[in-house]
């Protein structure tokens, strides 16, 4: 899987939407900037400008979160490799997953990670990041070979977009936060995923209506968004969802 030329396919899938036109991040102070100010030596700094090089320069359209993905995931070396796909923040601000997936792996302590978010009032408070921290660390995520992505970048144009993207990325294991990208995902109107996340097993095989032109089916795993309207009686289906993706990776990594 080679860095340019893949992450080069992965930009070219969304420039006719104008979505992550460069002038959404012109500003020095936007999550991206941010995050390369903090982080000036991670891989992801430098591989961005590359998906940044093929977008337009402006455009009036709905913007969307830029997705994000660890040091290892476009190489060639061997692991797991899992997109997780969020809930769209519809903020102005585009791009802040890119400065909160780092804060989200950093092993400094919870409050001063929270301290740095508080430091950048004017953006949009992320109020679950403590819950999705915890939840990532019970999953003992690799974030070397995570990849990110919102669940909804252009309303009408999604399943198309989402269906290339992932043909591109080519993730083992999608591990979907909350209804939305499942309902892209499954092709369905209504997924029932809290029916699902209270089986022991979280995990669905992809049928044929959906992503038909995937040449290698991944497996999906689904979990509600780890957020304060979701923690009454979550535990168990927290459990749930951590023990089947414990398993899926332990599976795909021939250990069971």
């Amino acid at each position: 899987m080679g860095n340019n030329n893949t992450i080069a396919k992965l930009a070219n899938i969304f420039v006719e939407h104008g979505i992550y036109s460069k002038n959404r991040f012109a500003s020095s102070n936007c999550p991206l900037r941010v995050f390369q100010k903090i982080y000036p030596e991670d891989v992801y700094s430098k591989q961005i400008e590359e998906f940044l090089r093929y977008q337009p320069e402006h455009h009036s359209g709905n913007g969307a979160d830029l997705p994000w993905w660890g040091n290892r995931y476009f190489t060639d070396d061997k692991g797991i490799r899992i997109m997780i796909v969020g809930q769209d923040s519809r903020t102005p601000n585009g791009g802040s997953v890119t400065f909160y997936m780092p804060l989200l792996k950093d092993k400094r302590r919870v409050n001063e990670l929270r301290g740095i978010i508080n430091s950048y009032s004017h953006w949009d408070p992320f109020v679950s990041f403590e819950l999705i921290k915890e939840f990532f660390e019970k999953c003992n995520l690799n974030y070397d070979f995570g990849y990110v992505t919102d669940a909804q970048k252009v309303e009408n144009n999604w399943e198309e977009l989402f269906e290339r993207e992932i043909e591109i990325v080519n993730p083992d294991v999608i591990l979907c936060l909350g209804n939305r990208g499942l309902t892209y995902l499954l092709k369905t109107k209504n997924p029932k995923i809290t029916k699902i996340v209270d089986k022991e097993d979280t995990s669905l095989e992809v049928h044929q209506k959906a992503l038909v032109s995937m040449p290698k089916k991944p497996i999906i795993v689904a979990s509600l968004f780890p957020s304060k309207i979701n923690t009454h009686n979550t535990d168990e289906r927290e459990r749930n969802v951590i023990s089947t993706l414990d398993k899926v990776i332990r599976k795909l990594e021939g250990m069971v």
